[in-house]
């Protein structure tokens, strides 16, 4: 089929001013188009992700996708993106990505992950792409590494990115989590030096919220009032069989 730029040009144009999106019957009578040649074209605006589909019971709705130039998500995007072809060679990078592991552009585009020499991403493992259209979504890595002297924590997103031309890639979205880590491991050291001071005391202490929930009780105090809920209990229940029987 030889590609008419001109009618997919009217095609995007026309689902721009449907935001709720449109059948191909109703592509076809708005643009008085062949329905047959409308399906093909959609098809192909599918494939290179420049339009998206739902299912409405047998009906096919088309939208316009909504999409971010990846020039501009590189530019302004906090965290390390790493943008990987067909073929897993990196096809762009972010400044952050650079600064953060003191590369160069010149050095880095049209590389393998792996050739970059660096211990962080080595560990990743990136298994060659299927040749059936991959599955949305992301898929979630943690990686912990030394730099220069310092523990490292990255938590890394694998997302599927269909490219304009149709070829399939990943993009990898890096965020430094180095300081919540490091945050959370210092509370728990903290928490587990307060329990053991409390674990020593000879008083009963106990650590209540606003609603009375209990957040923090040393295991003596729980044994005692273990202890004194049983007794209550014995006592409440002789109380409640002598009353019964006139015996005291």
């Amino acid at each position: 089929m030889i590609l008419d730029q001109d009618k997919i040009t009217r095609i995007k144009r026309l689902l721009k001013s449907r935001p709720k999106g449109l059948t191909i019957s109703d592509v076809s009578q708005n643009l008085k188009i062949n329905r047959n040649s409308v399906a093909k074209y959609l098809e192909i605006l599918l494939i290179t992700g420049q339009v998206e589909m739902r299912l409405y019971g047998n009906a096919k709705v088309y939208y316009l996708s909504q999409r971010v130039p990846i020039s501009d998500m590189l530019k302004f995007a906090t965290e390390l993106i790493l943008i990987l072809d067909t073929d897993l060679k990196i096809a762009d990078v972010n400044e952050n990505f650079l600064r953060f592991f003191s590369l160069s552009r010149e050095n880095v585009l049209g590389c393998e992950v792996k050739q970059l020499n660096v211990p962080a991403l080595s560990s990743l493992n990136l298994a060659p792409l299927p040749e059936e259209e991959g599955e949305p979504g992301e898929f979630p890595r943690d990686i912990h590494f030394t730099q220069n002297g310092e523990e490292k924590h990255l938590k890394v997103k694998v997302v599927p990115t269909v490219f304009d031309d149709g070829n399939r890639g990943l993009t990898l979205i890096i965020e430094d989590v180095t300081l919540p880590t490091q945050y959370e491991h210092e509370l728990r050291i903290n928490e587990a030096r307060y329990r053991a001071i409390v674990e020593d005391q000879t008083e009963l202490i106990c650590r209540f919220t606003p609603d009375f929930t209990s957040r923090l009780s040393m295991t003596r105090s729980v044994n005692i009032w273990e202890r004194a809920g049983k007794r209550s209990s014995v006592v409440r229940t002789l109380t409640s069989s002598q009353s019964k029987t006139g015996t005291w």
